[in-house]
């Protein structure tokens, strides 16, 4: 009797006896070193920290800005002092403000004057860390502008709406009122 092979039989046979051959190699890849991008975005970090710095204290020299800066960057003064010497806003107290955020290049981002002013819980709320410092530096009455470093504002990301990633943001913020930490 004649075996007759059918093309699927052949087929199959064929993958089976190939199947059975030498593994195939796996490629051969060198263990990943994390060490060995330590340096290099150490560099890129120091790089974007040096150029943003740059950017803000442009921005300081065209408006004549005399600023404080902080030991993280923020840079603030305090335009016009309240006539009254009451306490400084605390980690917990709940601070009413006027804000205007903008860019470095003078376009307006954010601003409560349209729609009223708006209470921020010192260090608890979810806005920028650069304005929660400043507001530390404040008391009721006074006016102040905070140019945050991309650090202490929207950092790597942007906000997703109007501030790009790694973008410094300056503030022009009045602290209206002050309801102490009990």
């Amino acid at each position: 009797m004649k075996a007759i092979l059918s093309i699927p039989s052949f087929l199959a046979a064929v993958l089976f006896f190939a199947a059975c051959g030498p593994e195939p190699q796996q490629p051969h890849f060198k263990p990943f070193e994390k060490d060995s991008l330590k340096e290099p975005l150490i560099e890129v970090n120091k790089r974007q920290v040096n150029d943003e710095a740059l950017q803000i204290n442009n921005y300081v020299t065209r408006h004549g800005l005399n600023v404080t800066i902080t030991k993280t960057g923020l840079r603030y003064t305090i335009y016009k002092k309240s006539t009254k010497n009451g306490p400084l806003a605390d980690k917990g107290d709940i601070a009413l403000v006027h804000f205007t955020c903008y860019l470095l290049n003078g376009n307006e981002v954010y601003t409560s004057r349209k729609t009223g002013p708006v209470e921020i819980l010192v260090d608890r709320d979810n806005v920028e860390d650069g304005v929660h410092e400043g507001l530390k530096y404040m008391r009721v009455g006074d006016k102040a502008k905070f140019i945050l470093p991309s650090h202490l504002a929207h950092g790597v990301v942007g906000d997703e709406n109007k501030i790009p990633p790694l973008t410094p943001i300056v503030y022009d913020i009045e602290l209206i009122s002050l309801n102490k930490n009990k």
